[in-house]
């Protein structure tokens, strides 16, 4: 638990770029270019601090809430830019540990 999954644009370049981190790589964030398709094409770079999306204030909200939130405006770990996010548990059969963002 803990995956992380999301897709940044460039603020330069426009361009769409998918990260993610999981316990396969330790979570530190993978970085892939995508085509116009959304494909993953490239890796570009890693992360060299550790993402626990479960210390995130989108994924410990929408536990709290128990339904869909937006959060407060807070900085993105990737950039430190200014981001909102609207996040959602999902629910397993037995306990929600997976809120999802959009």
């Amino acid at each position: 638990m803990g995956e992380f999954f999301g897709i940044l644009r460039s603020s330069n370049t426009g361009e769409l770029t998918l990260s993610y981190s999981n316990t396969g790589n330790n979570f530190l964030h993978k970085f892939y270019s995508l085509d116009v398709r959304g494909y993953r094409q490239h890796w570009q770079t890693q992360a060299n601090k550790r993402y626990d999306s479960r210390e995130r204030p989108w994924f410990t909200a929408a536990l709290s809430a128990e339904g869909p939130i937006w959060t407060d405006v807070y900085l993105a770990f990737a950039t430190g830019l200014p981001n909102v996010t609207a996040s959602l548990p999902v629910y397993a059969t037995t306990q929600a540990q997976h809120p999802k963002c959009l």
